[in-house]
């Protein structure tokens, strides 16, 4: 069984959305005496400093975190069938089948690691050596008997 086609008034609009007979303001002076409006300041609105508690506490819901990006050292090697990945910076290791496996593995576990750091307030210990942006490594070629 079809629909029943929805009657259009002249405009296209279908009935429900005709808005033409509607009062302007009808509920302007009720809403305004009966309810809690907060009006953000031009500062507010620019995502800087609030004018009233009220509006900074508002805002706080709209501030997005500020991501720190590390730039972090991963050595790869094959062992047997696996390849194995290090960060030398947190001492954290992982494995793959592939080295591309072994780096997605490691970075997983870097990440992790640094946000229990972070939830276990030991971040500023490891900050020092994960913020660096300079970084040397070099083959070393050791000869013993």
């Amino acid at each position: 069984m079809k629909k029943a086609k929805d009657e259009k008034s002249q405009t296209g609009m279908r009935a429900e959305y005709d808005f033409t007979k509607g009062v302007r303001g009808k509920y302007a002076p009720r809403f305004t005496t009966g309810s809690n409006v907060v009006t953000l300041g031009p500062t507010c609105k620019k995502m800087a400093k609030c004018e009233t508690p009220l509006a900074e506490g508002l805002l706080g819901c709209y501030h997005k975190p500020v991501m720190k990006h590390y730039h972090l050292t991963a050595v790869i090697w094959k062992e047997g069938k696996h390849y194995v990945s290090k960060c030398p910076e947190l001492g954290v290791a992982s494995y793959g089948m592939t080295p591309e496996k072994a780096r997605t593995a490691l970075e997983e576990g870097v990440e992790l690691y640094i946000s229990n750091a972070k939830k276990l307030g030991l971040l500023k210990d490891v900050e020092p050596a994960i913020s660096s942006e300079a970084r040397y490594t070099a083959a070393l070629n050791i000869a013993f008997a």
